[in-house]
């Protein structure tokens, strides 16, 4: 073969494994993408807005401590939300309620709730924080059409 047939065959053999690569990478690990934050934090504001619970986010933060929860993106429109010291038996139905409701609103298939006794977010010298040393109470997932 010539050298002009070899490169482009070598270019042609490069993009469509490239190609490939990223599809079945997107396929099995699943990055979440700008639309599944969106999911994610719909949900988030429906959840909260239908608890009505919540204090300004911004006095629980500098108080240290208050009911608080945190939209995260999933894969595929499957979020997480971490609420923290939301603990008794009847706010907790009260939440999971609230978060079937607002599932098939904001397009998600599934979503996992995380229930913990406080927030714990330790700084780093480097101004870092961790949410390490935190108790999970529960975790629920409910997934979108269940009763």
């Amino acid at each position: 073969m010539n050298k002009t047939l070899t490169n482009r065959l070598t270019r042609v053999v490069f993009v469509a494994g490239t190609g490939l690569f990223s599809v079945l990478l997107w396929q099995v690990a699943h990055i979440p993408s700008t639309d599944d934050a969106i999911v994610a934090d719909q949900l988030g504001k429906l959840m909260a807005s239908s608890y009505g619970h919540f204090p300004d986010r911004k006095v629980v933060e500098q108080q240290g401590h208050g009911q608080i929860y945190y939209s995260h993106p999933g894969a595929f429109a499957h979020p997480t939300v971490d609420l923290y010291e939301v603990t008794s038996p009847h706010d907790v139905a009260q939440i999971e309620a609230a978060t079937r409701q607002a599932l098939t609103t904001a397009h998600a298939k599934s979503v996992t709730l995380r229930f913990f006794e406080k927030e714990n977010q330790p700084l780093f010298a480097s101004g870092g924080r961790s949410h390490a040393g935190e108790r999970l109470i529960k975790t629920e997932v409910i997934q979108a059409g269940s009763v």
